[in-house]
């Protein structure tokens, strides 16, 4: 058994809940990053979100990266048409 089926298994004993509502639990931080990463993004204007997740981090476009779109921006397929 994995490390992981392990600590669902035991957060779903202490917790009183079924293994599928802690799996669903814990994937579901990933499926809504995922989500606002591709979906609320504002690439024409060159806009991206930031996201912090306690205990997992913050996860965001960064600064050098931006000014790199800036200035190739041009050439990139995400060009917003006039």
């Amino acid at each position: 058994m994995t490390y992981r089926k392990e600590l669902i298994k035991h957060l779903a004993a202490k917790h009183d809940l079924t293994q599928a509502q802690v799996e669903y639990a814990v994937d579901y931080q990933f499926k809504f990053l995922r989500h606002v990463m591709t979906n609320d993004v504002d690439r024409g204007n060159f806009d991206f979100p930031t996201i912090n997740l306690i205990g997992l981090g913050k996860f965001y476009v960064p600064g050098y990266v931006v000014d790199k779109l800036r200035k190739y921006g041009k050439q990139t397929r995400y060009k917003k048409e006039d």
